[in-house]
């Protein structure tokens, strides 16, 4: 499985579209201007990094209320800075916004984010087996997981 910065992003955007004030049929979500690029085929324990999937990832939110707007982009920043942790190691740019003003209420937003999703190979023989450098590989699973809440055992901090 390769992991998807973007579509978790997304997941994270539709669970807070009713704080926004949005249906789901207001937000659309599409990767623009995608590349394979060489990954260094070093050895790590995610893997062998055979290549990584650099992409524009795009948001479009219709009819978002103006006052809202700065919340809609709090969530987005926020999301990248805690959970993308490519984005030093690539040096990638800020989210870029363009707004289309309806009337003194109401915008249309559109955000463009770029992106890159490393790709990790192990060495196996499953179904999905590759031949590279002379052996067999799949990609490597990756495991996303986050706590929503959970208690500090000993310090009784709720968190």
């Amino acid at each position: 499985m390769i992991r998807s910065r973007f579509d978790e992003l997304g997941e994270y955007l539709k669970g807070r579209l009713s704080s926004l004030c949005l249906r789901c049929e207001q937000l659309t979500m599409d990767i623009d201007k995608l590349t394979v690029d060489e990954g260094g085929h070093e050895e790590s324990v995610n893997g062998v990094h055979l290549c990584s999937f650099a992409y524009s990832g795009i948001i479009y939110v219709e009819r978002l209320r103006r006052d809202l707007l700065g919340k809609f982009l709090i969530f987005v920043r926020g999301w990248l800075d805690e959970y993308d942790d490519t984005r030093g190691r690539f040096h990638l740019p800020a989210p870029a916004v363009n707004l289309i003003t309806l009337d003194n209420a109401y915008c249309d937003a559109m955000i463009t984010i770029e992106f890159v999703d490393p790709v990790y190979l192990a060495e196996g023989d499953g179904p999905d087996a590759i031949d590279w450098d002379g052996r067999k590989f799949s990609l490597k699973d990756f495991e996303y997981r986050v706590a929503e809440r959970g208690t500090v055992e000993g310090g009784g901090t709720d968190v």
